[in-house]
């Protein structure tokens, strides 16, 4: 077990015993365990578990071969890979990609900038936002926010308590449950358009419009744009266009029910 305290930190916070430092940063080849709020300038990889107590600021990449437990927040400023299970109770921001190869679960809030692929089941207590893909090969449970804005892929079942937002084209192999989304009224609109598939419409409690069509997640007014963007005076213009008119004529009528 290698265990790092204050005393192995300069006075901003830096860790500074150079005894694991390596061409390609801190190399751990034991079990670690960090008691205090540490900043490591240069990537780390840990060859068994990570047990952190402190706060943690990995100014490259991150790799641990084995479980990481985390009980204050964590930024990783590269790309985080953890071979095992991880355990994040303070929150976590990872500014490019991360890979984690079990089971995941985050009690704070998780940003990740990058892509996300979890191996195992993932379970997200708070907000979680990811800015690329994400991938999860098991199950997903989600008990606060999550917004996805590139694609989703849940390769069992998926369960969200909160609001749920997916910019990108969302795949679940198993049931999905989705509470906490603030939508009314789901209206679809089967083979039209430039897919020939089903477009949908989503009546929201914050008094908008949502269109989901293949790839296309976001407001009546952004996909109006795109419309006239992409198809110009074409069938698919005149498609589209009558589900936008639908959509918006319907509205009030709508939202009189759902009161």
């Amino acid at each position: 077990m290698i265990e790092i305290t204050q005393k192995q930190l300069d006075a901003n916070g830096v860790y500074i015993d150079n005894k694991y430092k390596t061409d390609s940063g801190y190399v751990f080849n034991d079990d670690v365990h960090i008691f205090c709020a540490i900043i490591f300038s240069a990537s780390v990889c840990v060859e068994g578990n990570q047990t952190i107590e402190g706060s943690v600021l990995v100014e490259g990449d991150e790799t641990i071969e084995g479980n990481q437990s985390a009980r204050k927040a964590q930024f990783v400023k590269g790309d985080q890979t953890i071979e095992g299970n991880q355990t994040i109770e303070g929150g976590q921001a990872v500014n490019k990609t991360q890979r984690v190869g079990g089971n995941q679960f985050v009690e704070g809030d998780q940003f990740v900038k990058g892509h996300q692929f979890v191996g195992g089941h993932q379970f997200i207590k708070e907000t979680q936002v990811v800015t690329g893909d994400q991938i999860v090969a098991r199950t997903q449970t989600v008990e606060g926010d999550q917004t996805i804005k590139g694609a989703q892929d849940v390769n069992m079942e998926q369960s969200v308590e909160g609001d749920q937002l997916v910019k990108g084209s969302q795949i679940v192999r198993g049931n999905q449950t989705v509470r906490g989304y603030p939508v009314y009224k789901i209206v679809g609109m089967k083979h039209i358009g430039s897919r020939n598939n089903l477009t949908q419409i989503l009546y929201t409690k914050h008094d908008e419009i949502t269109i989901r069509c293949g790839c296309f997640f976001g407001t009546i007014d952004e996909f109006e744009r795109r419309v006239k963007q992409e198809h110009k005076d074409n069938i698919y213009y005149h498609e589209y266009m009558a589900l936008i008119t639908y959509a918006r004529t319907m509205y009030p009528k709508y939202k009189e029910l759902a009161k």
